[in-house]
């Protein structure tokens, strides 16, 4: 949950419903489950309101509060300052994913999730030939589940990070930072490129300051 650069509120939820997300909540447009929303929480005389510009706030059938669906679990999401959403989404048994959305390009966009795990199809019936499903930027894989996964690249539980806009690593700046609780790996990420891990035992979030600083927490 956080505040996004346009000002509204956003919530990332999980699918729920146990393992292979046996409700299609993800992809159901009527549920809130499996989803990026957004709030305006400055409506006079409300709770909240939905944004006029969320994608689906004319619908009379789909939730007006949701902005991007396709999601299995964003453990975590941030904005970067140039308002590029970038979410890390913990996968079901193969596969872990780290999307980027741009801001103008975000509404009404699909992650994928249950018709796709990473990039992988998951559930075949779940998908439609209607939907331009957005495919991750990275991907980490199960090292005990797919073949060929190479430890340093592997993964269990993504903790999704920040990029770094801070002033004390300049070699870092534009870089992505994400972690693995399960592993206690940490990697960078930066024009298509997954560098080498460090290691950070538990970790379970990733925090920025002021100053753009990042910090990490176990």
């Amino acid at each position: 949950i956080g505040f996004g650069p346009d000002g509204y509120l956003y919530l990332g939820t999980g699918a729920g419903g146990g393992a292979g997300d046996p409700r299609n909540n993800a992809q159901n447009l009527r549920s809130l489950l499996g989803k990026m929303l957004r709030l305006d929480v400055r409506c006079v005389g409300h709770v909240y309101c939905s944004p006029a510009t969320n994608p689906y706030v004319r619908s009379t059938w789909a939730r007006h509060e949701i902005w991007m669906s396709g999601l299995r679990n964003p453990w975590r999401w941030s904005f970067d300052t140039t308002g590029t959403q970038w979410i890390g989404d913990v996968g079901q048994g193969r596969w872990e994913e780290v999307d980027a959305v741009g801001r103008t390009a975000a509404a009404g966009r699909n992650l994928g999730w249950s018709c796709r795990e990473g990039r992988a199809t998951y559930l075949s019936s779940r998908c439609s030939t209607r939907i331009a499903y957005v495919a991750p930027v990275l991907t980490l894989c199960h090292a005990d589940s797919v073949a060929g996964c190479r430890t340093s690249k592997s993964a269990e539980a993504l903790i999704g990070g920040f990029v770094y806009r801070g002033a004390a690593y300049p070699g870092l700046q534009g870089t992505y930072i994400l972690g693995d609780f399960t592993t206690g790996r940490i990697w960078p990420y930066k024009n298509g490129v997954q560098g080498s891990p460090t290691a950070l035992s538990q970790v379970s979030g990733f925090g920025v300051d002021d100053a753009r600083e990042l910090y990490a927490v176990t």
